[in-house]
């Protein structure tokens, strides 16, 4: 589940996307398709070098397999290779999440300062650099366990909230523009409903407290600054 994630880090940049009603759906379909191709053939690979046995005890399978194929050397290249790309794997996710606090702020639900943008580069600089910290700080903790954290928060604040919002959209504003349609609705918001149901409660009780805190932080901060009177709506 994790390694398909990021599928839709390219909706918190419609403002800044040319067609986005054309582009998203597009990027979101290649994007899933692409990555189950890659997945599904580098794990063919490895299960046609390797005995299961290995692989389950391996921290490392990749690494592993190309020692086995081609060498020592050609397993640390490997091992370099994937550090760069996790690393830049960074980018995309920093410049989209870094949009999430700039558009609260900008909408009145959080700090003012983390709305503004660097005169002349034309980005969201201040919320970039608290994604920035907030990463850094979560990289001293088990990578396992902000996976899995990381994972249900997403889930339930996330995905299971947006299918429950766009059931009430559609119910209470049935006459609202809808530049993004879902065909055989309401068919697949019920499947991903149940299943991303099953995939947060199977995410250990940690994790799922994690995803419960983090929900019921966002939703206190929400109302203090709706109650204050700070919120004022965006024109989109």
């Amino acid at each position: 589940m994790y390694d398909l994630m990021g599928y839709y880090n390219i909706c918190y940049l419609e403002e800044e996307v040319k067609r986005p009603e054309y582009v998203f759906p597009r990027a979101i379909i290649f994007s899933v398709i692409g990555v189950t191709l890659i997945y599904a053939v580098m794990n063919i690979s490895i299960l046609g070098t390797m005995p299961w046995q290995e692989i389950a005890r391996s921290t490392h399978v990749a690494s592993d397999m190309f020692e086995q194929i081609l060498g020592r050397h050609a397993a640390v290249i490997l091992t370099i290779l994937v550090i760069i790309t996790a690393y830049g794997s960074t980018y995309s996710l920093m410049m989209s999440y870094s949009r999430l606090p700039f558009a609260a702020a900008r909408d009145g639900f959080f700090f003012k300062w983390l709305g503004e943008v660097h005169p002349k580069k034309h980005f969201p600089h201040f919320s970039l650099l608290l994604v920035g910290a907030i990463t850094c700080v979560a990289s001293l903790f088990n990578l396992d366990f902000i996976i899995a954290a990381s994972l249900s928060s997403r889930i339930l604040i996330q995905f299971i909230g947006q299918i429950v919002g766009l059931t009430l959209l559609r119910r209470d504003r049935p006459d609202m523009k809808r530049p993004f349609r879902m065909w055989l609705y309401p068919i697949p918001s019920v499947i991903a409903f149940f299943g991303f149901s099953f995939i947060f409660l199977s995410s250990g009780l940690e994790a799922i407290g994690v995803g419960i805190v983090w929900m019921a932080i966002g939703v206190v901060l929400y109302f203090r600054w709706s109650s204050n009177g700070r919120a004022e709506a965006h024109p989109a």
